[in-house]
């Protein structure tokens, strides 16, 4: 199943390198719909990502992946997981981004 992922940290100054480790694990922040005329592309807020192909289980698995590869590689760190959910991602609706 397709599944987003929408988490908070200990530290929102370190998003961003959480971000790409689950991009590293296959997490996107973005994606495409529509046929290639149309081409939209939806952004997600800040703190979400979704993957393909998942189970909820495993997404929980890749977020405490990513924050404990991040612990391990930055001393004194001591990132944390505040809360996290997993959802399915279908049937979805947004507003195209911009870009």
């Amino acid at each position: 199943m397709d599944v987003v992922l929408v988490y908070e940290l200990s530290d929102p100054n370190v998003n961003d390198r959480v971000e790409v480790e689950l991009n590293q694990l296959g997490y996107r922040k973005s994606w495409r719909a529509g046929t290639p005329e149309s081409n939209k592309s939806y952004n997600l807020p800040k703190y979400m990502v979704w993957k393909k192909d998942i189970t909820f289980k495993q997404a929980l698995e890749d977020i405490n992946t990513a924050i404990n590869r991040l612990n391990t590689a930055t001393a004194n760190l001591n990132l944390t997981l505040k809360n996290c959910i997993t959802l399915s991602s279908f049937p979805w609706d947004g507003i195209p981004a911009t870009v």
